[in-house]
């Protein structure tokens, strides 16, 4: 294989860690991507084991990698957005709110990520007019940054939401629009 062809590359375990995970062989996929991160300890890498981990059913040990990659890399929008993720699988929500709005906070790519899933958060506890609100900002966002694939896919997820919310929802959201 890749990966014993090339020994002290991390990407080929990060990879193989990855086709374990899609075949449900979880351990398998903690084990090989942690042999990655132990090639590259202070990388982005350790994403993938907390990841990878959070597949394998350990959210609290998943919770603790991203923790310490954010003390790392406290801007790293992949880090930011798997622990506002792993936040809302514990029930966390408003430590999971925090994150997020801390990213809108920091404008750009985390901005268009952060009111996406500001967006999902809304649409799990039925607040259908928040939702509609971060995406319509993160589609301005996305606009302002011409980030083509951000935009169509908040336009996509907006279009959802008023199709699934039904004509009497979309009636109502043209009556009370949300408040920014």
């Amino acid at each position: 294989t890749l990966a014993e062809l090339r020994p002290q590359d991390p990407a080929p375990l990060v990879n193989l860690g990855l086709c374990y995970a899609n075949n449900l062989e979880f351990e398998a996929a903690v084990t090989v991507t942690a042999r990655a991160v132990a090639l590259a300890p202070h990388s982005r890498l350790r994403i993938n084991l907390a990841e990878r981990t959070l597949e394998k059913g350990d959210p609290e040990k998943a919770l603790q990698i991203v923790q310490e990659v954010r003390r790392d890399l406290p801007n790293d929008i992949r880090a930011l957005r798997a622990a506002g993720n792993i936040l809302l699988m514990l029930g966390r929500l408003p430590e999971a709110r925090q994150v997020f709005e801390g990213m809108i906070q920091s404008g750009g790519a985390k901005e268009m990520m952060g009111r996406a899933s500001l967006a999902d958060l809304d649409l799990a506890q039925g607040l259908y007019h928040e939702a509609r609100a971060h995406l319509k900002a993160g589609i301005v966002a996305a606009e302002k940054e011409d980030n083509q694939l951000q935009l169509w896919k908040q336009r996509i997820a907006l279009a959802e939401i008023e199709f699934r919310s039904g004509p009497e929802s979309a009636t109502a959201l043209a009556r009370d629009p949300p408040q920014h």
